[in-house]
């Protein structure tokens, strides 16, 4: 009995032994999760350069780089006795393909300047001499407060000639009007100047003029410029002074319909003179 009393006391004591030891260990690491890796698409095999194949005999291919062989011949054979020569043909045909190249480059630019400098100078001629004139009034409102407060009552546009040996003329805008106009419309006048060619012309002027106050709508369909012919021939003789009296329209347009459309249009006004030298007034 003390025997299997001390058998049941040795197995309990064990038992504690290993609930202890069993307490004391760590856990198992959890298992890691295989990363799954991502394989790239395999690239496309390359296509396989072809190969060609002669036959029969040829000329040369690098006749016109210099080759001597001017008969037909066997290519492979021809080629492969010479290959240095034939390299040294193809690299002076390349340099001199290249130094053409930077030849027709520099020709290029050389032409393109010259282009440049011929519009420079047919736009100056134009200016110069054309048969009209294009005249831009910038800052109007400076100029209608101005003309308002009788401090500057009228605008001069530059010179301009009729034609290369023509005619001298200048426009001139009063922009709240000259005389009787004035409060009611903008007034539009153009005067006979002297000029380098008078003593050539004939008085005296007689060719038509047209002015025009231009329409800067977007819609090219629906502008409406206001045109004035002046046909008075008075003040056309040959000047004696710089200036002729000014002569033309004091009732150009109307200073209410001047606000309508868009004939003023980032305070901008553009005046047109045109002259037509191909048709005399009478006298």
């Amino acid at each position: 009995m003390a025997n299997g009393k001390e058998n049941d006391a040795s197995k309990g004591k064990t038992k504690a032994k290993e609930g202890a030891q069993s307490a004391t260990k760590p856990p198992a690491p959890a298992e890691k999760k295989k990363k799954k890796i991502l394989k790239s698409p395999k690239a496309p095999a390359s296509t396989p350069i072809p190969i060609i194949e002669y036959k029969g005999p040829r000329p040369c291919p690098f006749i016109e780089f210099g080759c001597e062989q001017k008969e037909a011949v066997d290519l492979p054979s021809h080629i492969s006795t010479q290959p240095v020569r034939h390299l040294s043909i193809l690299n002076d045909g390349v340099l001199a393909m290249k130094i053409d190249t930077r030849r027709m480059y520099t020709d290029w630019e050389e032409l393109m300047r010259r282009l440049n400098r011929a519009a420079l100078m047919e736009d100056r001629m134009i200016k110069a001499y054309g048969s009209h004139l294009l005249w831009k009034i910038d800052n109007w409102s400076e100029h209608m407060a101005a003309a308002k407060e009788n401090h500057k009552t009228v605008i001069f546009s530059p010179g301009f000639y009729t034609a290369r040996h023509g005619y001298r003329m200048v426009a001139s805008i009063a922009p709240y009007g000259d005389g009787k106009a004035r409060g009611k419309s903008m007034s539009a006048f153009v005067a006979i100047m002297k000029g380098d060619w008078d003593g050539i012309l004939d008085w005296p002027y007689g060719h038509p003029i047209k002015l025009s106050l231009l329409d800067q709508s977007e819609a090219l369909g629906q502008r409406q410029n206001i045109d004035f012919n002046i046909e008075n021939n008075a003040f056309l003789r040959r000047p004696d002074r710089e200036r002729n009296a000014s002569f033309g329209a004091q009732h150009f347009i109307d200073l209410n319909m001047l606000k309508t459309m868009e004939y003023i249009k980032d305070d901008t006004v553009f005046l047109r003179i045109v002259i037509d030298t191909e048709e005399m007034l009478g006298h």
